[in-house]
């Protein structure tokens, strides 16, 4: 009985002091892999070649804008009108990728009529709801979507243009050029006035106008510096 005692509290005991040998060292756990995180040194070449800084916004210092619309039969009328303010949008190797202008829709002039008066006449009616409503909608807004370079200068164009509030796709032709230190883009686009809701002597809304159809085609040409 006492031999059997005596095995049982050397094997407590050996138990014990095992026991206690393990908690004096520490347990080997597999190493925790942090992230790492890499600080790429900052050149002027990471900073040109950074997507955010890729763009230059050139505004637009200078420009020229004529009108031209026309009856069916009879006159042919121009003019002028102004933008108010605008930009283009160049990449770094000095492509064009976009840009907007807004037109002040208050500045239309008549250069073909005779006189100040008959050019006169002429503005107040374009500027009237019969054709703009130029008191309402005093700003139209022409927005560069899509440029696609088709040579060294010239690009086909994908823009929304605003007119009267309402909004609608167009496409046209462009060219740029760089001339004593400025770029130089110009352009011709003609436009669907019925598109927009334009309906004065327009065929697309009215019909037995005889020889006071006017056309629906405005046609501006575009030259803008920057």
């Amino acid at each position: 009985m006492k031999k059997t005692y005596f095995f049982a509290m050397s094997g407590t005991l050996c138990l014990l002091l095992v026991f206690i040998s393990g908690c004096g060292k520490t347990t080997t756990q597999p190493p925790v892999v942090s992230e790492k995180i890499v600080l790429e040194e900052i050149t002027e070449e990471s900073i040109i070649n950074n997507p955010i800084f890729m763009e230059t916004s050139s505004p637009i210092t200078d420009h020229t804008v004529t009108w031209m619309c026309k009856k069916k039969v009879g006159a042919t009328h121009t003019g002028t009108i102004t933008i108010k303010k605008g930009q283009l949008l160049f990449d770094k190797d000095g492509t064009l990728t976009g840009g907007s202008c807004v037109i002040d829709m208050q500045t239309i002039i008549n250069t073909d009529l005779g006189s100040k008066a008959m050019q006169e006449t002429l503005v107040e009616h374009l500027e009237s709801t019969d054709f703009f409503d130029t008191k309402t909608y005093p700003e139209s807004l022409l927005d560069i979507t899509k440029a696609e370079k088709k040579n060294d200068t010239q690009y086909k164009i994908t823009a929304d243009l605003t007119i009267k509030n309402q909004t609608h796709p167009i496409t046209f032709d462009a060219t740029v050029i760089e001339k004593e230190g400025k770029r130089i883009a110009t352009a011709t686009i003609t436009i669907d006035r019925s598109k927009w809701n334009i309906r004065y002597g327009s065929g697309s809304f009215f019909s037995d106008l005889g020889n006071n159809l006017i056309e629906d085609t405005i046609t501006f040409t575009i030259e803008l510096h920057v």
